[in-house]
């Protein structure tokens, strides 16, 4: 099995980080996120890189979240998703529920001027983790993979709304 990631770097201080799940359209489990997190965060402290390229192997770019590894974080625990979404580096907000929405508005406001560290990966797997094993979280995950629209526009429609009991800023 080939490595999922490959870094290079040349004498001009420039790193290619390369996705290389080809056979997967380079989708992140895992496995390449925790690469590829851990090669970002060596290049930050190295002040002799200047630039990074992300490339990938194949015809795809990337096809998002694995959709396997999704199908398998959705079945684990609580604390299995906190431990998870503890590591994960949020990049997009991604639309969802309004739950789901109204914590993502939160995680914003929490990472406002505060720098990424160990404490506010934590804190941020603590609000993640309540929303993902949630009825809303799972039916949302189980929708998105059998192709059809979550069941959540009729928690929409009759005003109901989960809360997630982190969701508040402090």
């Amino acid at each position: 099995m080939s490595s999922p990631f490959l870094a290079t770097t040349d004498d001009r201080g420039v790193a290619t980080l390369t996705l290389n799940r080809p056979d997967r359209h380079n989708a992140f489990d895992e496995t390449l996120i925790a690469e590829l997190t851990s090669a970002l965060r060596r290049l930050g402290d190295d002040a002799g890189f200047r630039a990074v390229v992300l490339a990938t192997t194949g015809r795809s770019f990337s096809a998002g979240a694995d959709l396997d590894w999704m199908r398998r974080m959705a079945t684990h625990s609580f604390n299995a998703n906190l431990a998870d979404a503890a590591d994960a580096v949020l990049n997009a907000i991604p639309q969802g529920a309004a739950g789901a929405r109204a914590d993502a508005k939160h995680l914003v406001l929490l990472r406002d001027g505060r720098p990424v560290d160990a404490a506010l990966a934590e804190e941020t797997g603590r609000r993640i983790a309540p929303r993902r094993v949630s009825d809303e979280g799972r039916e949302g995950i189980t929708a998105f993979l059998d192709k059809r629209p979550p069941g959540c526009a009729k928690i929409e429609r009759d005003g109901h709304v989960p809360q997630n009991p982190h969701s508040q800023p402090r």
